[in-house]
């Protein structure tokens, strides 16, 4: 099996860790949690101790972030 990756693909892939990498750590393993190990609200709110509505927050300030940083990053390569 050969994994071929295109480099606009490498590029995203480097952008998006360079976004995490600018996450707070709460917001980094909320992440991390719901999105490379599907877990679910209500679990990471049980392992983190806080609200489930804690967890949705720092979630939706995180994508926001990414969001405004991969924005940036597209105009800046425009």
């Amino acid at each position: 099996m050969s994994l071929k990756v295109e480099k606009e693909d490498l590029d995203l892939i480097m952008s998006v860790n360079e976004a995490i990498t600018r996450l707070s750590e709460i917001e980094k393993i909320i992440i991390q949690s719901v999105y490379f190990e599907d877990k679910t609200v209500r679990e990471i709110a049980n392992e983190l101790k806080i609200s489930k509505s804690q967890v949705q927050r720092h979630k939706d300030a995180a994508i926001k972030k990414m969001q405004e940083k991969l924005l940036v990053k597209e105009k800046d390569t425009e």
